[in-house]
């Protein structure tokens, strides 16, 4: 039999020999017609699969493959065996194949309801077989697996699940880490980068180990993306660098660059762009640099890093063309360090931002037969390159002594201000990122913001190497949070780092209770930091103080005035305008009209919706309001002034002049 069956598969998948496998097919059946091994049956169940899907596209006439009449054999046989209680490994296979057969033909006449019951037969049988050491759950996680790859359903995620924590209990924690890194990139394959979030999440904590460091370097990567995708940019910048920090293992080793570590400062570098900040990423393409040169890729993948080095470098160029022209001062002694790192395109592009034509012609970037308006005219060029509206319209340079760090959560705009030194930036990115990591899966279903933003101050502290600390501050205006800090402070013992991740912890707490009501706090906490382990997702790679030390070393590039060379030669700015305009408004605002047919489908799945592309617009702060005990309004008409005029009356005057102050600070004294 098990000659026959091996023939019957060559001649399918080998010589495409049609008619021949269905004599071996009938060959095969007839002499598993009385079998008592379900290790045997399954052979059958493979060739009436293939047999199913040729007559399905096409290449076998139903006559000949005659699918459900040996699909009705393959059951009778099947049937008998699942039955054998005194043989539960046989018959819990058989139930397998039964299951799979039942899958097949849903998958393909039935419904979402009908699917849904596969998977909890499915899911049943890996209950079952949890004491059954030698059933064969691979062929259970083969199945899956593959089916994963089109299936997206609450259903099926609950299953999956399941052969999860069984591959666990038989193997180990690197063999279920892998299976959900399988699982998180499927859920970005379809389309689904919350879901795959969650799963990319469950694989970091599995794969933590040293022996699965090229896995957990795979997981880091694919979260940032799916950070980025829902538009949480440092949640995803932060997992790029721990990426980072784990490909460069084997070069505190041994001096080796792995090929994966050109991934990660790639990944990056346009984490960085899309942030804003050019010196960071600036840093980053030094860093390149430097691993190009020790990787030495050779043929297809020398000109594909080369094509990939001139796209970063083109839109790192955009980013200084954008600069308004009080930034220019900052890079005028910029290009200098350009040249030492041989980047052509930066270089070219801090002349063109300052406005110097003469020196784009006397340093060889333009022939001296170039006109200004040739020049000008590519200028225009690079300003509109396509995936140009990608990139923020606000470049940061970090050379003043305060910079503000945005973020957008659930549509409140979190604005960091923050110190330009590495203890501050650091804490920032640590608490930006935590923060945006662990609410990345919280949608309007569980937790409701109020507030349209949130401000967050650093503040240098006279302590020496102390750790951070955090407070509520309700003197003027809206409450906002001040975090006080040494700038000597050194992540340079573990109870340092541990003592540094429960006060991240608990600042990420706060500030979500102050943007945010929580519908059922205890149902939420279960569902986020218990079931979707929410504050493991979001600390475990939020140390920024470290890993920018391991990367960068313990002085980090934070200013751009740090990437100039010693003895730069100073290009004085001579642009006086924007070079990017800021896009026109419409002249006549149309009356909102009313939409035909259905509506769309963001509209009724809000928790689909990227982050940034949610607003929270709402003139109340609810912590003032509440404190200010509001309880009444008057309206009121003088003549000769125009009105109506309304008052609104509270009972705490304090917490009452905090709210206009707020108002004021918002909109304008004129509102």
């Amino acid at each position: 039999m098990r000659i026959r069956y091996t023939l019957a598969w060559t001649m399918f998948w080998w010589f495409e020999d049609l008619p021949k496998f269905m004599s071996l097919y009938d060959d095969v059946e007839a002499r598993l017609l009385d079998s008592t091994q379900t290790s045997e049956v399954q052979h059958l169940y493979t060739l009436w699969s293939l047999t199913a899907a040729s007559e399905r596209n096409g290449r076998l006439e139903p006559e000949i493959a005659k699918t459900e009449k040996r699909r009705q054999t393959l059951l009778s046989i099947l049937e008998p065996l699942a039955k054998e209680s005194a043989r539960p490994n046989n018959a819990l296979e058989a139930q397998t194949y039964l299951a799979m057969i039942q899958m097949h033909n849903v998958m393909h006449t039935g419904t979402d309801a009908e699917l849904a019951v596969c998977w909890q037969e499915f899911g049943r049988i890996l209950d079952a077989s949890k004491p059954l050491g030698t059933y064969p759950v691979e062929m259970l996680e083969s199945v899956l697996g593959e089916l994963g790859a089109v299936v997206d359903s609450p259903e099926f995620d609950a299953l999956y699940e399941k052969l999860v924590e069984v591959i666990r209990q038989r193997r180990s924690d690197g063999s279920a880490g892998e299976a959900h890194l399988k699982r998180a990139f499927q859920k970005l394959e379809l389309d689904n980068p919350y879901e795959a979030i969650r799963w990319f999440g469950r694989a970091e904590e599995l794969l933590i180990k040293r022996e699965y460091q090229d896995e957990l370097i795979e997981a880091l990567l694919g979260s940032s993306q799916a950070y980025g995708t829902v538009g949480l940019r440092w949640a995803a910048r932060n997992r790029t660098l721990a990426a980072l920090v784990h490909t460069l293992q084997d070069f505190r080793q041994d001096g080796r660059i792995e090929p994966v570590s050109w991934v990660a400062i790639k990944q990056l570098i346009w984490t960085e762009l899309r942030l804003g900040r050019v010196p960071q990423a600036l840093a980053a393409m030094f860093l390149a640099k430097l691993f190009l040169a020790a990787l030495r890729f050779e043929g297809e993948l020398a000109q594909r890093a080369d094509e990939d080095q001139m796209t970063y470098e083109v839109a790192f160029g955009l980013l200084l063309l954008r600069l308004t022209p009080d930034q220019l001062w900052a890079i005028s002694k910029l290009h200098d360090s350009f040249e030492e790192y041989q980047l052509v395109i930066p270089g070219m592009a801090t002349l063109f931002s300052l406005g110097q034509n003469q020196a784009l012609r006397v340093e060889g970037y333009c022939p001296d037969s170039q006109t200004d308006q040739d020049i000008a005219d590519f200028l225009d060029q690079w300003l509109n390159v396509p995936g140009a509206e990608h990139l923020p319209r606000t470049a940061l340079l970090l050379e003043q002594p305060s910079v503000n760090f945005n973020s957008t959560i659930l549509g409140c705009q979190i604005r960091l201000e923050s110190n330009t030194d590495p203890v501050a930036v650091g804490i920032a990115e640590s608490v930006l990122g935590g923060l945006e990591g662990f609410m990345a899966t919280s949608d309007e279903s569980d937790i409701l913001p109020h507030r349209e933003s949130l401000r967050i101050v650093t503040r240098a502290a006279k302590g020496d190497d102390e750790l951070p600390t955090h407070r509520l501050v309700e003197e003027t205006g809206a409450s906002y949070f001040e975090i006080s800090y040494s700038p000597k402070f050194r992540q340079d013992s573990a109870d340092k780092m541990q003592q540094y991740r429960d006060w991240l912890q608990a600042i990420i707490a706060e500030i979500v209770c102050q943007f945010a009501v929580i519908k059922d706090v205890e149902a939420w906490m279960t569902k986020i930091a218990d079931g979707e382990r929410g504050f493991d997702r979001a600390l475990a790679f939020s140390d920024m103080l470290t890993i920018n030390d391991n990367v960068f070393g313990p002085k980090p590039p934070i200013r751009i005035s740090d990437h100039f060379v010693a003895d730069a030669r100073e290009f004085q700015p001579l642009r006086t305008q924007l070079l990017v305009a800021d896009p026109p408004q419409p002249a006549n605002i149309e009356t909102a009209k009313f939409g035909e047919g259905d509506p769309p489908f963001e509209f009724a799945e809000p928790e689909n919706l990227k982050h940034t592309d949610r607003r929270v617009l709402s003139p109340i702060q609810l912590d003032l309001w509440n404190k200010a005990g509001w309880h009444g309004t008057a309206f009121m008409q003088y003549p000769n002034m125009p009105g109506p005029i309304l008052a609104l009356h509270f009972r705490d005057a304090d917490a009452a002049r905090r709210i206009f102050e707020d108002w004021r600070e918002r909109w304008g004294i004129d509102g």
